[in-house]
């Protein structure tokens, strides 16, 4: 075996893992994370933050109001046109 193909092998799994740590739910990650938070307190905040993704319903700003519709904005494109 190469020492490149270690590299390359490495970095795959790496990779791997990455995806599946993104992929995974906040929940679960916090679950996975409860025995090291012994020994670094900070590390589930940084690492699987409360509230992660959208939060649910009304977390972006307040609610508009009962009857309010939201102000329709024009569209603007800009073309770039080929010479």
């Amino acid at each position: 075996m190469t020492v490149q193909t270690l590299i390359v092998g490495l970095l795959v799994a790496w990779a791997l893992v990455y995806a599946v740590w993104v992929l995974m739910p906040a929940a679960l990650k916090r679950g996975l994370l409860g025995p090291l938070q012994r020994h670094w307190p900070g590390l589930a905040r940084r690492v699987a933050p409360a509230g992660g993704g959208c939060g649910g319903c009304n977390s972006c700003g307040p609610a508009p109001a009962k009857g309010a519709q939201a102000e329709a904005k024009p569209v603007q494109l800009h073309l770039k046109r080929r010479h």
